[in-house]
């Protein structure tokens, strides 16, 4: 069975690259989507718990990959700010050597497109080597209609050590 959910995926994958019936923006769409679920997560989270420090979520600095085109200047009311090799240093600098560092990884999984969106605590020390850890996740799945050419969001799922 999990072979045929894989096989189905990857045909409509393929199909769907094929016709090019899905463009870049609506490709970055399935990313902001995702970026909005963490948003909602971590709220949610100091909404139960609000003597935890927030501040440092409050802005969202995302190392954007290769594979995502476009993203807005806010999600959410939380002001994104992208982080590349130019500007991590400054960045680091500005918030004190520490800052919530995003990282998003995107996979197939049981028949459904998975994006993992991992805030890792990034502190930089005297030697201006940066450290990350880990301490929890939000994974957002999307399965693919076929019929309609399009993704369709599914369940947000929180994790945490």
């Amino acid at each position: 069975m999990k072979m045929k959910q894989t096989l189905l995926i990857l045909l409509c994958l393929f199909t769907f690259a094929q016709t090019k019936s899905q463009s870049k923006s609506e490709n970055d769409s399935l990313y902001i989507i995702a970026l909005e679920k963490y948003t909602i997560e971590k709220d949610s989270f100091f909404m139960q718990f609000p003597k935890q420090p927030r501040e440092k979520y409050e802005t969202l600095y995302l190392e954007k990959p290769d594979f995502i085109d476009k993203l807005p200047e806010t999600i959410r009311k939380h002001k994104l700010i992208i982080i590349n090799s130019t500007n991590k240093d400054e960045l680091y600098t500005k918030n004190g050597n520490s800052l919530v560092n995003l990282v998003i990884y995107p996979r197939i999984e049981k028949g459904m497109f998975k994006i993992t969106v991992v805030p890792y605590i990034g502190s930089r020390d005297e030697n201006r080597k940066i450290l990350l850890e880990l301490s929890d996740w939000t994974d957002v799945f999307f399965t693919y209609d076929c019929e309609r050419n399009r993704w369709e969001y599914l369940k947000t799922e929180s994790g945490g050590i």
